[in-house]
């Protein structure tokens, strides 16, 4: 990415003060692009689409009955741990991952889930997708799907992958009350949280860390939002983050 890279350049000749003043003018700059919808927005947001409309949707089945989950509590989650590049950490050992992002109609444990997109990485390119509605009462219905119906068709679809997630406590928190686990196939299973990344490492260019807002810093400009869409736009930024990590 041209910013990304002028901005490297940048920290390398002006002082940590200097350098983040003007990355704090470079959000500015680009959230005045998406608010008026320049040119540069809309071929970004074109290119985008074109991306996004390129990676095929895998097909799966749903369950017509309900799935019995494995017993999980927010305790279960509490456990796990993020992982945090380093310097030492090689670009191309964690270019290969799966990336989750779902909907729901609120943060609590008791809301629901209204749709779910799963998409596998390689080499930080996208190369297929899988994303569905769900119904958030988890009731069976001829209309959408369950999460506890489709959640071995999505636990096959991640098969060994690491996990990448923007805000992985919230992704973990609604699918672990279906009985999903991230270590059931495979125990060194990792998860990266771009979330946790931009708090780590953005915190002098910005106080709001959701995903819209470290798109624009990152100009990973998109109309379109959903989770499909959210899952492309998190492997862009989780690419763009590494390089704050100066991962070789």
């Amino acid at each position: 990415m041209n910013n990304q890279s002028s901005s490297v350049s940048l920290h390398s000749t002006t002082s940590p003060e200097e350098y983040w003043r003007h990355q704090r003018l470079l959000l500015l700059e680009r959230q005045k692009q998406a608010e008026h919808r320049t040119a540069e927005w809309q071929a970004a947001v074109a290119e985008f689409d074109k991306q996004l409309a390129n990676i095929p949707l895998v097909p799966f089945e749903w369950a017509d009955k309900k799935h019995l989950p494995k017993i999980r509590t927010i305790f279960d989650m509490a456990r796990e741990k993020i992982f945090m590049p380093r310097k030492t950490t090689r670009k191309a050992a964690v270019g290969d991952f799966t990336v989750i992002a779902l909907e729901s109609t609120g943060t609590r444990l008791k809301d629901g889930i209204l749709s779910l997109s799963a998409m596998k990485c390689r080499d930080f390119q996208a190369m297929s997708a899988f994303s569905t509605v769900i119904n958030p009462n988890d009731k069976i219905t001829t209309a959408a799907p369950t999460v506890s119906a489709i959640l071995p068709a999505l636990i096959a679809y991640i098969d060994k992958d690491d996990l990448l997630a923007h805000n992985m406590p919230i992704v973990l928190k609604f699918l672990y009350k279906y009985g999903f686990d991230y270590r059931d196939n495979h125990k060194n299973r990792r998860l990266f949280d771009t979330q946790k990344m931009a708090e780590h490492k953005l915190s002098s260019v910005m106080d709001n860390f959701d995903l819209p807002t470290v798109c624009l810093y990152y100009s990973v400009f998109r109309e379109k939002i959903n989770t499909l869409s959210d899952c492309l736009a998190t492997a862009k930024v989780y690419a763009a983050l590494l390089d704050e990590y100066e991962v070789a």
